[in-house]
């Protein structure tokens, strides 16, 4: 791992046209001196990039220390040091993911992948912006992602203990999953090498907003920032047609349920990452990770992993949403502890059937909007594994034919396996889907 290496633009910019080609026709038009240098940060997987605000490099002693720590180099230091946060950075390999932490639980924000550009709006907001503090983490590779099959059995997590000299106890939640795999991941012991690549641009390249050579730059940058906050910047209007929608229909819901209702309307507007099967080794060491499940552990389902993922209508990809993997960025508490998943989900199910009926009626006067695409063009379906005795609940009986990327496994095995259909993931699901396209 090299940590943090100076480079120029005429360095990276073949990377560039991989990554990134509209932005490198713009900046090779520029043609910047060596005044404006680079840094290229490498990572393993599970590096906190940012770790509650703190910006964080791999030093020469392949440590992971603050931007401040004297190991770093002064002149990097300086170079670096002006959102407050971390620097504008792209994406040159693997990904990154941004999150909040509550508690032991990760919220995420962004899944970015090679050529996403992290930390435009700090730059683009200035001194008043609201992207600085320490709420904010930046992993590298995501941060929410699971393991399908149950991995609590005692017997084979220590020898996986025992192999990777791991600390942690076997885990007991989805969301522990992260930490195990983090630890595995980084062992000496782990089979496949992975890091993130990030393009770190140092605070020369925004000190000419009145140039006009550098017009595009700064453009180019606003529009990118723009588009990706479409959905938040409309929030507002997504919580005026709820509170439209329960009036109308005379909705008095549990707040926890209108916030997973909110959050999965989000998902469908790309405005925050779903999950979906990892089919290639972009989020995290998958391979890797499965072999080691498989050898090592002893697992007997395919060891699906679920990463989060943008879902797009012109994608064919599914998305999922789970209440034992929750990640709503708001999140009332429940009204009733006591009422079991089935009933949230029958609850969940008759709130989204009236919203979408609502908008499909023009009762809510989106008909111009990406609302009214939304309820045209995407299918919720939900899903739990216990049948449910009123038949609103579909039970979830051979996922491969629901979404065949749930048997897929990216390592070599000669080991005969069927998928984890009673996984806790799914137990409290809903699917995203296009209605137009056939999701494989």
């Amino acid at each position: 791992m090299q940590g943090l290496t100076k480079v120029l633009w005429s360095d990276i910019s073949p990377l560039a046209q991989v990554t990134n080609p509209a932005l490198k026709e713009i900046i090779d038009e520029i043609s910047p001196s060596s005044n404006y240098p680079l840094y290229i940060g490498e990572y393993p997987y599970g590096a906190l990039i940012l770790d509650n605000g703190v910006f964080k490099v791999i030093n020469d002693n392949n440590e992971l220390v603050p931007l401040t720590h004297k190991s770093i180099n002064s002149n990097a230091q300086y170079d670096l040091d002006y959102t407050n946060t971390i620097p504008v950075g792209m994406v040159l390999e693997n990904s990154i993911e941004t999150f909040f932490i509550d508690g032991n639980q990760a919220i995420p924000s962004t899944f970015y992948k090679k050529g996403g550009i992290v930390s435009l709006w700090s730059i683009l907001e200035g001194i008043s912006t609201y992207q600085a503090g320490s709420i904010w983490s930046i992993s590298s590779g995501a941060r929410t992602l699971c393991m399908l099959p149950k991995v609590t059995d005692k017997s084979g997590y220590i020898k996986l203990k025992r192999k990777y000299n791991l600390k942690d106890q076997v885990p007991k939640s989805l969301t522990e999953h992260w930490g195990v795999f983090r630890n595995i991941a980084n062992h000496k012991n782990f089979s496949q090498p992975w890091k993130s690549k990030i393009l770190y641009f140092s605070k020369y390249w925004f000190q000419h907003k009145n140039d006009k050579e550098w017009t595009k730059f700064y453009n180019f940058l606003l529009n990118m920032a723009w588009n990706d906050s479409t959905v938040k910047r409309n929030q507002f209007i997504v919580d005026f047609i709820f509170s439209l929608a329960q009036k109308n229909c005379g909705l008095k819901p549990n707040p926890y349920l209108i916030d997973t209702a909110r959050h999965i309307i989000s998902i469908g507007l790309g405005g925050a990452p779903g999950f979906k099967p990892a089919t290639d080794n972009i989020a995290a060491p998958i391979a890797g990770l499965q072999k080691t499940y498989i050898a090592d552990y002893g697992l007997t389902k395919i060891p699906t992993i679920m990463q989060p993922y943008h879902f797009s209508t012109s994608l064919s990809d599914r998305v999922y949403y789970s209440f034992e993997m929750p990640t709503t960025v708001s999140f009332s508490p429940r009204s009733n502890n006591g009422v079991s998943r089935m009933v949230d989900m029958r609850e969940l199910k008759y709130i989204m059937d009236k919203l979408l009926s609502e908008i499909l009626n023009c009762n809510l006067m989106v008909e111009k909007t990406p609302l009214f695409n939304l309820a045209k063009n995407i299918k919720y379906d939900f899903y739990h594994t216990d049948p449910d005795q009123h038949n609103e609940i579909t039970q979830l009986k051979n996922i491969a034919n629901i979404n065949n990327n749930f048997t897929k496994i990216l390592c070599d095995t000669s080991a005969s396996l069927e998928p984890a259909e009673f996984s806790p993931f799914f137990r409290g699901c809903i699917s995203l889907s296009a209605k137009s396209s056939i999701v494989t």
